[in-house]
């Protein structure tokens, strides 16, 4: 099997992210992954594994404490999602992609290994269920200490939620795939407590009451001890210094990290900074690599300022919680503020528009090429400010770019996808 086919074999599975969602009930999620990974002869046994969920932040403290392992020498695989580029992406083994012919070897086993897999009497496994079990394989097959693996939807039912982890981690949480999770924060964090589990260590950057007290009720229920942010585990001494750089330590009992030093943009990074700082301690990461495995720390479109003059950011906020972050880490601005906005149509873009009003002057509303992208024109009429709907990203970045000046912003958000297509657009020019 080629690189092509393997994609094509993958594509054509049922994908709740396109809107294709697996028919049958949902009694079956897990059951069909754990029938799955049997069929890859249990690959997950082959490697410690930890397992990342929340609302935001996941996938950067995913990255942070693969980032932060590595360092010290483990081999570590990461499993993250959605991607910018390509799904290669959501599978990497110590910091690198698949190579295409890896990934059609791991995709041709996968293929090999589920023949007649309807016989199990599950239905049919979806992509996201064949990626997980991809990457298991593939960490497996590589011989990686450590597996890290992001949620992709809520906890209690996703495939991830398979795996027996050495520790589990919930990010902060709010409101996001409400048509699925609930309606309420409280909704939403039981079904992400789901990843708690018996005798396995907890930790958590949540600091909603609400989520809070869901997360504390589980651990104690299921006897998982627990380390929270701003009680277990402290940050202290907060600032940035001149480079734009976040500054802080870590305290918890027993240990401290003196100013740890975060190169990326936004308050909110403190918290997922000693979050991951704090598991990767428990797992056995020495002082030492802690600022070294920062250092090297790569997180394309987590507002990411990728040219100046005029500055261009981009950022894969794609829920209200997530604008709000973006926004508060703004730095100031000299001219106008361009924005180049599209949304998945079941997301709630008309309150990130809302947030993101007071802080543009213009706006190119657009789409990437996803299937459950947003109308440009929707999004136009709800703006609220003035704003052209512009049929691609590529166009509406041309736009921004054309109108603006050297002391001007132009602001990329929305999506993955539309970060994703803009910073391939801005790489390839």
């Amino acid at each position: 099997m080629d690189y092509f086919r393997a994609k094509r074999y993958l594509d054509a599975l049922p994908d709740w992210e396109v809107g294709r969602p697996v028919l049958g009930s949902i009694e079956d999620y897990l059951p069909r992954m754990r029938a799955l990974l049997t069929r890859l002869a249990e690959p997950q046994q082959g490697f410690r594994s930890v397992i990342v969920g929340g609302t935001n932040g996941k996938g950067t403290v995913a990255s942070l404490l693969a980032a932060l392992l590595r360092a010290q020498g483990p081999s570590v695989g990461l499993y993250t999602s959605p991607h910018l580029h390509t799904q290669r992406e959501r599978i990497r083994i110590h910091g690198e992609i698949l190579a295409k012919d890896q990934w059609a070897a791991a995709v041709a086993q996968l293929d090999d290994c589920t023949r007649d897999f309807e016989r199990e009497g599950l239905g049919g496994f979806s992509k996201f269920e064949a990626v997980t079990g991809l990457a298991a394989w593939a960490f497996a097959e590589q011989g990686v200490d450590f597996g890290i693996f992001e949620v992709g939807l809520g906890g209690r039912l996703d495939s991830t939620n398979i795996l027996s982890p050495k520790v589990s981690i919930l990010t902060t949480i709010d409101l996001d795939h409400m048509e699925v999770l609930g309606s309420s924060i409280s909704e939403i964090a039981k079904d992400k407590a789901g990843i708690i589990k018996s005798g396995i260590p907890i930790f958590t950057s949540a600091r909603k009451r609400e989520a809070l007290s869901v997360i504390t009720r589980k651990a104690k229920e299921v006897g998982s001890p627990f380390q929270r942010l701003g009680r277990e585990i402290r940050i202290t001494g907060a600032t940035r210094t001149q480079k734009g750089v976040l500054q802080f330590r870590v305290e918890r009992k027993g240990y401290s990290v003196p100013f740890i030093r975060l190169p990326l943009l936004g308050q909110h990074q403190v918290d997922n900074g000693a979050i991951a700082v704090s598991v990767a301690q428990h797992i056995g990461v020495k002082k030492k690599w802690i600022e070294k495995g920062l250092a090297s720390l790569q997180l394309p479109g987590r507002i990411e300022v990728v040219r100046r003059r005029p500055d261009m950011i981009v950022d894969v906020g794609h829920n209200p919680a997530a604008i709000r972050a973006l926004v508060r880490a703004l730095p100031a601005r000299k001219g106008k503020s361009w924005l180049v906005f599209g949304a998945a149509q079941d997301k709630d873009w008309e309150e990130m528009l809302r947030i993101l009003k007071p802080h543009v002057d213009a706006g190119f509303m657009t789409r990437a090429n996803h299937p459950r992208a947003c109308s440009p024109s929707d999004l136009a009429r709800a703006a609220h400010f003035p704003a052209e709907a512009v049929s691609s990203v590529s166009e509406a970045v041309s736009l921004a770019q054309s109108r603006s000046t050297k002391k001007d912003r132009i602001l990329i958000t929305g999506s993955f996808s539309v970060a994703g297509e803009a910073l391939k657009g801005v790489l390839s020019s």
